[in-house]
């Protein structure tokens, strides 16, 4: 049973931005894609690359992966290479994390993080591979501009019911 490490944060507290600017956001290495096996799976490096470049403007991007994965040049951090539990430590903080469907995904929504899902192949279905805290991309071969502008969207309908806390990151002004 995987557990939430929680001196994870401590450890990577010199890798993750905690100076409240800007909040921050995961987003996978998923260069899984080879031009000699087409994974429709895979929503490609290409579209990473473009989205990270579009969220830096709103967001610290984290990149997570493997040593043997392209880099994304706008990532403002990379992690490579680390167990789950140290993953799940840094995606836990975050303000969300984006991807495809894959093992990530299902680790962020078993642990209640806010993902956006990206269900590329059209094999799946959030009916049956949703979490509560995922917000499903249903179009095939979504573009950029899809997932980009949904994810903007959500962030202002939120802004407008949160203030922020000392992190940058939503917190309900409404006290339970």
């Amino acid at each position: 049973n995987l557990k939430y490490d929680e001196n994870v944060l401590a450890r990577y507290k010199n890798i993750v931005p905690f100076g409240g600017q800007k909040p921050y956001v995961v987003i996978p290495s998923c260069g899984r894609y080879s031009k000699k096996i087409k994974d429709s799976k895979s929503w490609g490096m290409d579209n990473y690359k473009e989205l990270a470049t579009r969220l830096k403007e709103h967001y610290y991007i984290i990149q997570i992966g493997s040593a043997d994965q392209p880099i994304i040049k706008d990532a403002d951090q990379i992690i490579f290479d680390q167990p789950f539990s140290e993953v799940l430590g840094v995606m836990k903080e975050a303000e969300f994390y984006v991807g495809e469907i894959n093992g990530l995904v299902h680790l962020a929504g078993h642990h209640e993080i806010k993902t956006y899902a990206i269900y590329c192949g059209g094999k799946e279905h959030p009916g049956f591979t949703g979490y509560k805290n995922q917000i499903p991309i249903m179009e095939n071969n979504a573009s950029v501009d899809t997932v980009y502008f949904k994810i903007i969207e959500d962030k202002k309908k939120n802004a407008s019911t949160q203030t922020l806390d000392y992190s940058g990151r939503g917190e309900s002004p409404i006290s339970n």
